[in-house]
């Protein structure tokens, strides 16, 4: 009984504590900002980026913060300082620090995009169906500037995606790509240690012309994150 009352207690903690996480917002270019949530990985308290974009239309999001709250405290942000809807919200991969969010924006009615992929597999975590799902590759539209989902192949996971703004050159890198801050790849119990590699590689011929590469966690200002990824990983396959 002891046992199982301490073990409540860490969880209500943790919980208090992921609730009481204030979101940070960075402009970073023009119309674009990186937002800050947190939320428990091994027990501690991590930082997990997503991406807003403010068109002429309206705003678009780049995966949701991690958890509900966080997402109300971001949509109160846009609407208090950018002073404009949300347009939808586009899916990286089905992982918590991408898609917690999403029963917040249903509430707002904000659409959310997600690759088929990636819905199956949010949806049998408990989160809810994206009002809109694709296959491949596809382009979205906020008003005249063009988002480009990209899938490079298996990475972090087997459904992860990248977002590319190709009239700013600004990639969304997301967890396939580690800041160059980390010393390890973070989680990989769901990773393609194999096939990673490739799928860098790919974002590099794709997109050799990048100004700004944001991944999933972490520090964003260097551009050398994706070979630095190239990096951990050609230790880690070297220590197997």
């Amino acid at each position: 009984m002891r046992l199982l009352t301490l073990l409540f207690l860490a969880i209500s903690t943790f919980s208090v504590a992921q609730s009481k996480a204030k979101i940070k917002v960075i402009n970073i270019d023009k119309g674009f900002y990186v937002y800050t949530s947190y939320g428990f990985y091994k027990g501690t308290l991590t930082p997990a980026n997503g991406l807003l974009y403010q068109s002429t239309n309206g705003v678009v999001l780049v995966d949701t913060p991690w958890g509900i709250d966080q997402t109300n405290q971001l949509l109160n942000w846009i609407y208090s300082n950018l002073h404009q809807p949300v347009l939808f919200c586009v899916h990286t991969h089905s992982h918590a620090d991408r898609v917690a969010g999403d029963s917040a924006l249903r509430v707002n009615n904000i659409k959310t995009y997600s690759s088929i992929a990636t819905n199956a597999k949010a949806v049998a975590n408990g989160y809810p169906k994206a009002v809109q799902t694709f296959v491949g590759d596809t382009t979205l539209h906020a008003g005249t500037t063009p988002i480009e989902v990209f899938y490079p192949g298996p990475g972090h996971t087997t459904d992860n995606e990248v977002v590319w703004f190709p009239l700013q050159k600004i990639l969304f890198g997301g967890c396939m790509v580690k800041s160059t801050e980390d010393t390890t790849l973070g989680y990989t119990g769901e990773a393609d240690l194999k096939q990673w590699p490739p799928s860098l590689q790919k974002l590099i011929a794709r997109y050799p012309d990048a100004r700004i590469i944001i991944p999933g966690h972490d520090d964003w200002t260097n551009r050398t994150s994706i070979q630095h990824t190239l990096k951990l990983l050609s230790d880690k396959i070297s220590q197997q």
